[in-house]
């Protein structure tokens, strides 16, 4: 085996195939390869449990109904060999095999069984493939559904489960909240830097692939690009007065691909705006559009109650977060009574900190 393998590969090999060795299981568990969305280890305890059978097809269905994975059994999960046995002495690919059964009319391929003879016990290995519908376990007389979430196999609950079926869900459900805040003093002009740092949370059942991430602001300065007429018509710009040098800023960053129920960190690009005044909002528009889905925008506030002090205080003011319904147009604006003057930047002078509100 390669010194290093992804999960997936190593699952495809043994789907088209492949037989792991004892030699290869050393491998994985001394590099190590540890438990992920297409991996999981079970310890020999785990085949001699009652309910090992229906604890077998509720993996084998979460790896179908996810992206596909490899279950090993007689590993421990401090990743030592323990063997496995299978209830009333019975070859373990068998007993496996015949606990898969009831599942056999929706898996599609089969699952593959296979058995290692390593030197510290047999070790089962069942291998899944992603299955082209979803493949339901009986419990208590009802049909419930799992699906391997990174490391976990969880119970579908029914409201997503209807979503899916009933296909009102096929774009990405994508969530906003705000980390963390930075303000920097511009050493010259009545302004600071301002940095976010974001979270993008995908809150579905669907992948969010490729997710553009973009923020829309006035800045101070000029911009590298005007904005298309397509963006525009998502906006409602207010021109701001007192600051004549400004102009619209479109900054993307990122294009992640985030899995069910995961999310992303990020910090969006930093942007100049003006702080010099009493009361102040400043507005921006945030977008996020995955691969071949409509954008999800969301409205951006600062607050200030109060004018800002660079001298390690704290500034009074929040930022504010929330997600636009179709229709609604993101208000792009700085809002308030201005008085222009330079201020001198003084060594020591602190960084504004603000609260962080919500999350939509």
């Amino acid at each position: 085996m390669p010194r290093t393998i992804p999960t997936l590969d190593l699952l495809n090999q043994v789907l088209e195939g492949k037989e792991l060795s004892a030699s290869d299981l050393d491998s994985m568990l001394s590099q190590p390869v540890r438990e992920d969305l297409h991996l999981d280890y079970k310890h020999r305890d785990w085949a001699q449990k009652e309910n090992a059978p229906y604890e077998l097809r509720r993996y084998v269905s979460g790896f179908a109904n996810a992206a596909g994975g490899l279950l090993i059994v007689g590993v421990s999960n401090d990743l030592k060999v323990t063997g496995c046995s299978a209830p009333g002495g019975k070859p373990p690919t068998e007993w496996a095999a015949g606990c898969v059964k009831p599942l056999a009319a929706d898996l599609s391929p089969p699952p593959r069984f296979h058995r290692i003879d390593h030197p510290d016990g047999s070790v089962l290995v069942v291998a899944t493939a992603r299955s082209p519908r979803l493949v339901p376990c009986v419990k208590d007389g009802m049909l419930v559904y799992y699906m391997r979430l990174d490391a976990n196999t969880v119970e579908v609950p029914g409201y997503l489960l209807a979503d899916l079926v009933l296909g009102r869900r096929q774009h990405p459900d994508l969530a906003l909240s705000i980390l963390s805040v930075k303000l920097e003093q511009h050493p010259v002009q009545p302004g600071a830097y301002l940095t976010l740092d974001i979270a993008v949370f995908n809150e579905s059942l669907s992948w969010a692939d490729t997710v553009e991430i973009g923020l829309i602001t006035w800045i101070a300065g000029r911009a590298e690009e005007p904005l298309s007429r397509s963006l525009l018509s998502y906006l409602h710009v207010v021109e701001p007065s007192g600051w004549k040098d400004r102009s619209l800023l479109r900054a993307p960053t990122g294009k992640p691909t985030i899995a069910p129920f995961e999310h992303y960190n990020l910090a969006l690009p930093r942007c100049l705006i003006p702080l010099d005044t009493k009361p102040y909002d400043w507005r921006a528009g945030l977008y996020l559009v995955p691969r071949s889905s409509p954008p999800t925008w969301f409205q951006l506030g600062l607050h200030v109650e109060d004018r800002l002090q660079y001298e390690g205080k704290k500034c009074a003011g929040y930022v504010s977060v929330e997600r636009l319904m179709p229709g609604q147009l993101a208000r792009i604006a700085w809002e308030g009574r201005w008085r222009a003057r330079k201020v001198r930047a003084r060594a020591g002078d602190g960084a504004g900190a603000l609260v962080a509100r919500g999350r939509s």
